[in-house]
């Protein structure tokens, strides 16, 4: 998932949010020999890290300040950005204060998700020469793998896993969610608003 003009003197823009995703993403680009910036969205980014890194490393936007945002790439030398960790999709509608640039992007779009909105992001950093990295790069050792992941063995019929593998895709296409829990052909849970960690 590198791109192929990757080398040790390139600048990744970590665009952070919340959890340990940015955390370890920033380590796994120090151990691949690279740099990086991080752009920590409002109060998302695990302070501790965010506040042991360097001043000039580093700024923190609030969600809707797309104009600072693409102004402070511009300036970091980044050639590369990604986007890791989440930003909590309820500060899309409350307390947002959108700078000019924000309100022309989200005037544009016709669906206001957040993968309408991420989108649009990405396309106006790659109108900086700044190529989007996909959010799994550098990630390789710490993505889920194929197959059982725990100890505890799991017996799960086949026509019970083919049920939710059917919920999970309906929910991702209306942009709920990705991840469903089913119990004995009914839905227990389903991935909303709120995030994957509920």
């Amino acid at each position: 998932m590198l791109p192929q003009n990757l080398t040790k003197e390139s600048i990744i823009a970590i665009i952070a949010g919340r959890g340990r995703y940015p955390v370890v993403c920033a380590k796994n680009i120090e151990l691949a020999g690279c740099r990086f910036v991080v752009i920590a969205v409002d109060d998302e980014v695990d302070s501790e890290w965010f506040d042991s890194l360097p001043s000039d490393v580093k700024t923190r936007i609030s969600v809707g300040q797309l104009g600072k945002l693409l102004a402070w790439l511009k300036r970091s030398g980044a050639q590369f950005a990604m986007m890791a960790g989440q930003v909590k999709p309820k500060k899309l509608f409350h307390g947002l204060w959108p700078d000019v640039k924000a309100m022309v992007l989200l005037a544009s779009l016709k669906e206001r998700n957040a993968e309408s909105i991420f989108g649009a992001i990405a396309a106006e950093i790659e109108k900086l020469n700044i190529k989007m990295l996909d959010a799994r790069s550098f990630m390789k050792d710490d993505l889920a793998t194929y197959g059982p992941m725990s100890c505890k063995k799991c017996s799960v019929n086949s026509d019970e896993l083919e049920f939710g593998i059917n919920i999970a895709r309906e929910v991702a296409k209306l942009n709920i969610g990705q991840s469903v829990v089913v119990q004995k052909g009914t839905v227990v849970a389903v991935e909303d608003f709120a995030g994957t960690d509920n």
